[in-house]
């Protein structure tokens, strides 16, 4: 029997859009890799503009 369940992992991606600092996100990724207990991807991409979320987009 075949079954159609896809295989999903959970990733993070770090956001710093309009004036919220960008080492802000950097820092509340890092505090909610470390409070997690499960497995989580994290995306070494901190998205500021459209560039940087095709990169991102890229690297997950």
């Amino acid at each position: 029997m075949m079954t159609n369940i896809p295989v999903v992992k959970l990733g993070i991606i770090a956001v710093s859009r309009d004036c919220f600092p960008i080492q802000l996100s950097k820092t509340r990724r890092a505090n909610i890799m470390k409070a997690y207990k499960g497995d989580l991807y994290e995306c070494p991409v901190t998205v500021d503009n459209e560039k940087d979320m095709l990169e991102a987009v890229c690297e997950v």
